[in-house]
């Protein structure tokens, strides 16, 4: 898999494996505008939702794409749920749909690990990702690791 999520030719997906209780649920996420409509998401609502979400036990990661309007949550299956993250979300005024259940999918990845769901062929690329419920998109998560970046000033001179 490229960085922009295409699939080459000449690779093959491993299967999916999974690791206990651990995955990720997404959400579309508005904002009400009080006319009876929502907005879309803008850069200043990412902290806050950082800050929301941060608070739901269990939860390991986020990521927001503000150009689409969805969340992403890595989280531990059996401490929270999707509908909990939901909850919480709208709490804060969020409008929030849930998009992908991470409980829902784990178990329908085991029943396909285990034959008994509909086997998907994973070396179709793009026809396998669409299968498995998974679209294309612009969010990158990109970690870097500089060690030498210890200062602002130092990754400022970049």
């Amino acid at each position: 898999v490229r960085k922009d999520g295409a699939i080459g030719s000449e690779q093959k997906l491993k299967p999916v494996e999974i690791q206990g209780s651990k995955g990720r649920s997404a959400f579309t996420v508005r904002i009400p505008n009080g006319r009876g409509d929502t907005n879309v998401l803008s850069e200043d609502d990412v902290k806050p939702l950082q800050t929301i979400i941060s608070a739901v036990s269990g939860v390991s990661k986020i990521g927001v794409n503000v150009r689409d309007g969805i969340v992403y949550v890595d989280h531990d299956t059996l401490l929270t749920s999707a509908e909990d993250i939901k909850r919480a979300l709208e709490r804060g005024r969020y409008v929030v749909v849930i998009r992908v259940d991470a409980v829902a999918e784990l178990k329908r990845l085991a029943g396909d690990r285990e034959g008994k769901g509909s086997s998907v062929d994973l070396s179709s690329g793009e026809n396998a990702m669409a299968s498995l419920g998974i679209r294309k998109s612009t969010f990158v998560e990109s970690t870097l690791y500089l060690p030498s970046m210890i200062t602002l000033d130092s990754v400022r001179r970049l």
